[in-house]
């Protein structure tokens, strides 16, 4: 769905992205040896230099920590990820694609993004 939000003098586009787009193997573009993995059954596997390093639940919602997703998510998406501890991380979506994917951590800002990885990587 695309929808189109008015705030002020300014105009914001966003798109309600299908959230099985994001499962798939992705590659930090920051460090070529981290990689994340997201899988149809809900899990988030991290790896770096090809070794898993985490196995976290994940799932979409639309409030965490108090904000809602269109307060701060261009795509109207927030990702939890979810330890074994049951201590949550939530993420703005910030860019979802076929070739990258953007995240932005709740209460701290700045972005991490990924790469898809290619088959045969």
């Amino acid at each position: 769905m695309i929808g189109f939000m008015f705030s002020g003098w300014c105009l914001s586009i966003y798109t309600e992205i299908p959230e099985e787009d994001i499962v798939d193997t992705w590659v930090s573009t920051e460090d070529p040896n981290a990689k994340i993995e997201f899988t149809e059954d809900g899990l988030k596997k991290t790896y770096y230099e090809n070794e898993m390093t985490g196995a976290y639940s994940y799932v979409f919602v639309e409030e965490c920590e108090g904000v809602t997703s269109l307060e701060k998510s261009p795509l109207d998406t927030v990702l939890r990820v979810v330890s074994d501890e049951n201590k949550y991380t939530c993420y703005h979506v910030m860019n979802l694609t076929n070739e990258r994917f953007t995240l932005s951590l709740f209460g701290r800002g700045g972005l991490s993004s990924y790469e898809r990885v290619e088959s045969g990587q």
